[in-house]
């Protein structure tokens, strides 16, 4: 008990547990499904989740897996990795469902006013909504983050190989010449960013969708609007993957005649551990070993993905600054 304290005292105020209006916003969510309902859809959920697991398996059987190649990928990698990709998606999509009817909903429920003439309190009720999606999702994180907790120990054992020269073999003549303990700490970076990713691309989406609460009153200009913003995401994935994979499968013979320059390539590697699947491709040790030399500069790829979600994360923060600022506004109601 005194190490559950601990750790939420880290949090800000408005995303603790024990705060008053996130409690209340979870309370209310929880009152919207009744017990049967809620127990009915995790189930319809598990079942969900164990059919996209034993089809990818029977695809894995067949050897036609989606979005692996044959680079020393685990089965269980390439079982989970199409499963993990379509969660993912989803889990982002219910964080901007679950935020865009924020405001309409408090002012249908009488408490909205009340809530804008206390001090700060529209900012606070935007945040606490923000951190409460966190809570909802948690058991869909659980599916995202702990197949890569899983990963990251694999990662680390396969670093043993070759009596541990794994990774001096890998940094022999690759551009540009780093030492073993820099690889060591760029290779530390790229885990560290494959584990946070899906929690900073929730946070976003979540943030996007409170930012629509402010903004559209009508429900259906809402859902026209979440309808574009998902179809834009949409296109950004695949375009991230597609040109991701496109590096990553080349035949060494066609990554020497491509006419796609470096930098380039470089962008499709970032843009695929970022928008694409958060990193997820490059948990076969292997895999990111070999955009290492296929790739100039491919080894400085973890450092660049850690870049783009600290951005991320400033982007999340800033819209849900805009956000209750908007929100707090007198004519809003």
């Amino acid at each position: 008990m005194r190490l559950q304290h601990y750790v939420y005292d880290q949090f800000p105020v408005w995303a603790r547990p024990t705060n008053p209006i996130l409690r209340y916003l979870l309370q209310r969510a929880q009152r919207r499904r009744q017990g049967m309902a809620r127990w009915l859809f995790r189930l319809i959920g598990i079942g969900i989740v164990v059919w996209m697991v034993a089809i990818s398996y029977r695809a894995y059987q067949g050897n036609q897996n989606f979005g692996v190649s044959d680079q020393g990928e685990s089965a269980l990698f390439s079982v989970l990795y199409l499963p993990l990709l379509l969660i993912q998606f989803f889990t982002f999509t219910a964080a901007l469902v679950l935020t865009s009817n924020m405001v309409s909903q408090e002012q249908q429920a009488g408490t909205w006013e009340a809530v804008k003439i206390t001090s700060h309190g529209a900012e606070m009720v935007i945040r606490a909504r923000w951190a409460a999606v966190f809570y909802q999702l948690r058991w869909l994180l659980a599916f995202l983050i702990i197949p890569r907790v899983v990963f990251v120990g694999q990662m680390l054992v396969d670093l043993t190989d070759y009596q541990g020269y794994h990774l001096d073999l890998y940094i022999t003549g690759i551009t540009p010449e780093v030492s073993l303990e820099v690889a060591i700490l760029l290779l530390a970076g790229l885990m560290t960013a494959a584990l946070l990713l899906p929690l900073v691309l929730l946070g976003l989406n979540a943030s996007i969708g409170l930012l629509l609460s402010t903004v559209f009153k009508a429900r259906g200009t809402t859902i026209v609007a979440q309808t574009v913003i998902l179809v834009l995401e949409v296109l950004i994935v695949i375009g991230s993957l597609s040109g991701g994979w496109d590096v990553l499968d080349a035949e060494p013979i066609t990554q020497l005649t491509s006419n796609a320059d470096m930098t380039q390539k470089l962008v499709s590697l970032v843009l695929l551990g970022t928008t694409g699947d958060q990193g997820l491709r490059f948990m076969n040790l292997e895999t990111y070993f070999q955009a290492w030399t296929d790739v100039d500069y491919g080894i400085l790829t973890g450092v660049l993905m850690l870049g783009a979600m600290l951005l991320l994360a400033l982007v999340t923060n800033g819209l849900l600054w805009w956000s209750a600022r908007r929100a707090s506004r007198p004519l809003r109601g």
